[in-house]
């Protein structure tokens, strides 16, 4: 990250700071807004890879959220997983991934992008951790939502895992025939350059 981009998110952390204080002293609490933005300044906490204070503000966040009713309870799981996934505690991450998962299910629509969302960055984290085959059971060929490529990636990296070498390379081309602008496609490619060549 480059010293702009840190000073903004440090300008940012200390706004949202200054507004949780503010709002914390409010009648009546607004404890959605208040849950919301603790979650803000823990993203931004994670974004300066201060995945420890995050982690503890994410779960602020969830215990905020959890005392008044809690309609982004999923969304604040998978912060959370995502926080202590990166420093390294890929079990324990994967259990608030399961939980965004199944909070996604229990409070969203199934059409909710939401849901799609939950399944891929459960399924992403399996894979990470080398368990395909789970990984595949939650992103099946039929539900491939609105984030396509990146479902179709996630799908070829875990064929490939597996050794299913043509699977594999099937997804790729539909990751890449998903993609919507040069910068997408790109990516992909660069992702998935054995499987493409």
């Amino acid at each position: 990250m480059g010293t702009g981009n840190r000073q903004t998110e440090a300008d940012e952390l200390q706004r949202d700071r200054a507004r949780l204080t503010e709002l914390r002293t409010r009648e009546p609490r607004e404890y959605q807004r208040e849950a919301g933005l603790t979650e803000a300044i823990g993203i931004h906490l994670a974004m300066e890879e201060r995945f420890a204070e995050a982690e503890a503000t994410f779960r602020e966040a969830i215990a905020i959220g959890e005392e008044h009713g809690d309609p982004m309870r999923h969304q604040r799981q998978q912060a959370l997983a995502g926080a202590i996934a990166a420093q390294g505690r890929a079990a324990d991450a994967l259990s608030h991934y399961r939980l965004g998962l199944e909070f996604a299910l229990l409070d969203c629509d199934e059409s909710n992008n939401s849901i799609a969302v939950a399944r891929y960055f459960l399924a992403n984290h399996l894979a990470q951790m080398r368990l395909f085959e789970e990984a595949l059971a939650l992103i099946p060929e039929g539900i491939l939502w609105g984030q396509r490529p990146m479902m179709h990636c996630l799908r070829a990296q875990c064929h490939n895992g597996l050794g299913q070498i043509s699977d594999a390379k099937t997804e790729a081309e539909k990751a890449v025939a998903a993609c919507e602008s040069d910068a997408e496609r790109m990516n992909i490619q660069d992702q998935l350059i054995d499987l493409l060549a």
